[in-house]
């Protein structure tokens, strides 16, 4: 495995920190906790990708408010996620 020099923000080191604590007992194992997290915002990533926003067909009428409403509850499922 790979081995690398990562600088991370203090607050955030402080709960990787207290998390690795937490489920192992020491800070041994920040590198699995780290890895873990990545693995997981990996995960996160490529089913934000695969969603994607309903299709509207565009015809001679289209509904602006329907689209803008479409269009605002996929935003705000993205933000709740």
């Amino acid at each position: 495995m790979p081995r690398t020099t990562v600088y991370i923000e203090d607050e955030l080191y402080k709960k990787l920190v207290e998390e690795s604590i937490a489920k192992y007992g020491s800070t041994k194992h920040l590198s699995k906790i780290i890895n873990e997290k990545l693995i997981i915002a990996e995960k996160l990533s490529k089913q934000k990708r695969k969603k994607s926003l309903p299709i509207v067909s565009i015809g001679k009428r289209i509904n602006w408010k329907f689209v803008e409403k479409v269009v605002e509850k996929e935003i705000e499922k993205l933000w709740k996620e």
